[in-house]
Parts: structure tokens; C-alpha cells; sequence
């Protein structure tokens, strides 16, 4: 015979079944800020409705006695900012989305108003920079003064970044033969991906010739640091609001967060080796995550630098 169902809850780490009957006697629940969201928006005013739909990055600044609670997050990673939104009506059931009124009624519980019994909001977010304490993210549409009431990882982006990037087995010997050049989508840059045929996903490896009077994109990346080198000529390469000069057999290290710009104001053609890990998760194969393409390309992607004033890169033909 079967044995009568039980009301105990199954013992774990971090519930018995005493804890779950407290839990159905509650009649509320007390939450205590881990930080503020310090940020550029101020208000309604000048708020997004969403971090997707041009809202800026913005620091949280993580209570000091919270601090230990950040170890272990890094630039590039990808979390979800749990804020409590303190100036949202909490006697609000139902509306129309977005306030169009063309749209029928909805129950909050099926919409992302903040307006709602208890005004938790859920924002992905990607990690810009980190101070100390002090975290910047973006983007992210909350106040200035939001408190901060938990911090997660963005557990299915981390999973299947970590699921996709297998290393490869044993090796690859690459003859120069086994190289195709051909131009960048953008910028008409000569390139050949020296890792392509190997299928790697941890490592990207491109060889960039770069003619007198070009440039390749501005841009930066989400995760991966970019390793710069060159191999022939003097470099010339734009990291934030500074050019620099590389030398031959010179290189730079890049973080994912900089903007940077490989061009050529010189009148010889340039060759660069340029190193990049781990490779982005929105670029392997098979990967369903959604490329945000504003986290690559913050501004206009084309624009050149200085230096290259009354430069007409790319040509047109």
C-alpha cells in the first residue's frame, strides 16, 4: 500500500519543515537595501522604460559591510540587478501596458509595470567596471537612490558560456597557404581569422592589413580582453580618447569595456595580429543568446579618428 502524503517538507540545506510552516503564517516580510543604484536618471522624466531601450550604465554601490558578497564578479559578467522601486504605487492590480490605452487591461502579475503590491524590479545587466565596493552596470533604466536589494548571476548566460566554450583537441598546424583574406563587413579591412577552421571557442586570432588612410570599426566588447600586435609597419591604435603609437613587435592589451580603433594615418600598409579571449558567447555556434549589438558599437562604429580628418574610409566602390 501507499503510504499517506505527507505536509512535511523535505529536509535540505536551506528549508525544513519548520521554516515552511513559518513561512505560511507570515503576513510580511522585512528587506534590507545592499546598495543604491547611483545613476545619470533622476527621475520619470528622463527614465527609459527598459535597459534596453537607451538606458545609461550606472553604478551600484554596495553597502561595505556587503562587500564580500561581490567576490567573484568580474568585468564582462552578466547579472540581475534586484532593486526595490520605492516610488512605484503598490495599490495598482491591473492597466494597460505601457499606458497605451489601445491595449486591453492586464493584471500586473502579466506585465513588467513597476507599479505592483510589492515593487521588486528585475533588470539584466553587464558589468562595465568595478571600484572597490562600487560596481558599474549597464544598462539599467532604475532611478538615482533606488535601493539595491539583491544581486544575482545571470545564471543561463554564465551556464551556457561555460556549456559552449569546450577547448579543443589536440592541435592544429596552420600553413600560410591555409589563409583567406578577405574584407571586413564594415570597414573593407583585409582580414584572415587564422582560428576559424580549428572551430575554437575560447580563443579568436586574426591577422588585420591595414592601407594607408584607413581604419577598422570603433567598438568594444562584452567579455574579451584583445591582445594587439604588430607585425609590420608602426601601429597607430585609439583606446578611449588617446592614440597611441605602436612600434613594431610593440602590442597592447585592451579590456572589454574600452572603445578602441586600429587605423592608419602613416603611408605604409600596416599588419597587425590581434588576440582576443574568451570569445564572445553570442557569436559561437549554436548559442541562443541574443546579440545586443549596442553592447559592441556604443556610438557609430564607422566614425574616424582625428588623425584621419578628410579621410574617406571606407571607399566607396
Amino acid at each position: 500500500m501507499g503510504s499517506k502524503p505527507s505536509d512535511t517538507a523535505r529536509d535540505t540545506d536551506c528549508c525544513d519543515a519548520g521554516s515552511v510552516k513559518n513561512v505560511k503564517r507570515m503576513n510580511s516580510l522585512t528587506l534590507e537595501p545592499v546598495g543604491f543604484i547611483r545613476s545619470t536618471v533622476k527621475g520619470r522624466a528622463d527614465a527609459p522604460r527598459q535597459g534596453g531601450e537607451g538606458a545609461p550604465d550606472a553604478w551600484l554601490e554596495v553597502e561595505p559591510r556587503f562587500g564580500e558578497a561581490l567576490l567573484g564578479i568580474e568585468v564582462g559578467h552578466e547579472l540581475i540587478v534586484i532593486t526595490w522601486l520605492h516610488e512605484a504605487k503598490r495599490d495598482v492590480l491591473k492597466g494597460h501596458p505601457r499606458n497605451d490605452q489601445n491595449r486591453p487591461l492586464t493584471g500586473v502579475f502579466s506585465t513588467r509595470s513597476p507599479a505592483r503590491p510589492n515593487p521588486l524590479g528585475l533588470h539584466p545587466v553587464t558589468v562595465r567596471e568595478i571600484d572597490g565596493t562600487r560596481v558599474r552596470v549597464g544598462p539599467l533604466e532604475a532611478f538615482d537612490g533606488t535601493p539595491v536589494v539583491d544581486i544575482k548571476s545571470a545564471s543561463t548566460g554564465t551556464d551556457e558560456w561555460r556549456s559552449h566554450m569546450k577547448p579543443v583537441q589536440g592541435h592544429y598546424f596552420i600553413k600560410p597557404e591555409d589563409v583567406s583574406w578577405r574584407p571586413s563587413n564594415l570597414m573593407k579591412i583585409p582580414n584572415a581569422d587564422y582560428l576559424e577552421r580549428t572551430g575554437s571557442e575560447n580563443l579568436g586570432a586574426r591577422l588585420w592589413r591595414l592601407p594607408p588612410g584607413s581604419a577598422n570599426t570603433l567598438h568594444r566588447h562584452i567579455r574579451s580582453e584583445e591582445f594587439y600586435f604588430v607585425l609590420a609597419g608602426t601601429g597607430r591604435l585609439r583606446v578611449g580618447e588617446e592614440s597611441l603609437t605602436v612600434p613594431e613587435y610593440g602590442g597592447v592589451l585592451v579590456g572589454p569595456d574600452q572603445l578602441r580603433q586600429v587605423f592608419n594615418d602613416t603611408d605604409e600598409e600596416v599588419l597587425w595580429l590581434i588576440v582576443g579571449a574568451p570569445e564572445e558567447v553570442e557569436f559561437l555556434r549554436g548559442s541562443k543568446s541574443q546579440l545586443d549589438l549596442s553592447l559592441i558599437y556604443p556610438v557609430d562604429p564607422k566614425q574616424l579618428p582625428p588623425e584621419l580628418a578628410g579621410v574617406e574610409w571606407p571607399p566607396n566602390s
